[in-house]
């Protein structure tokens, strides 16, 4: 996967999953040929190499936060990955905080949390809330002026 960026089309990706599956099966066959038919082996790696691909395609793209279009598949769905919550351990994984700031946030009420049975949560709704009320950092601009001596 490194050094390839992932394609911009549906038809492109489609077309790099293929000629990787051909690969794989070609490879394969040789070294299986003795013990069951061509065709089978074929149809086995090629299905299997197509879903190997486009998860690594899926979890690469959810590394570097870009979109990969919706395409059809044959018989799986598409999966959206995204939580619909955080644990306080994540949140503050998330947020670069201590667990003792994570309990004054959600004491003060400014960071929303939610229980669910014992648990508690925080729903990325409430988290997106919270970071986009604080207030913006000085930008250079605005910076005072720092003397050197």
């Amino acid at each position: 996967m490194k050094g390839r960026s992932i394609p911009a089309k549906p038809s492109d990706l489609d077309k790099l999953v293929d000629e990787t599956a051909a690969r794989v099966a070609d490879a394969t066959i040789a070294a299986l040929r003795s013990m069951f038919s061509e065709s089978f082996i074929r149809g086995v790696i090629e299905r299997e190499a197509k879903i190997a691909v486009q998860a690594a395609f899926l979890a690469e793209a959810e590394r570097v936060r870009v979109e990969v279009p919706a395409q059809p598949t044959t018989g799986l769905r598409a999966i959206d990955l995204t939580p619909l919550a955080y644990r306080p351990k994540k949140v503050c994984e998330i947020l670069g905080i201590s667990m003792a700031l994570f309990h004054k946030l959600v004491t003060d009420g400014k960071l929303g949390a939610r229980k669910i049975g014992s648990a508690t949560v925080v729903r990325k709704e409430d988290l997106d809330a919270y970071l986009a009320g604080l207030p913006p950092t000085m930008t250079a601009a605005k910076a005072p002026e720092v003397r050197s001596r």
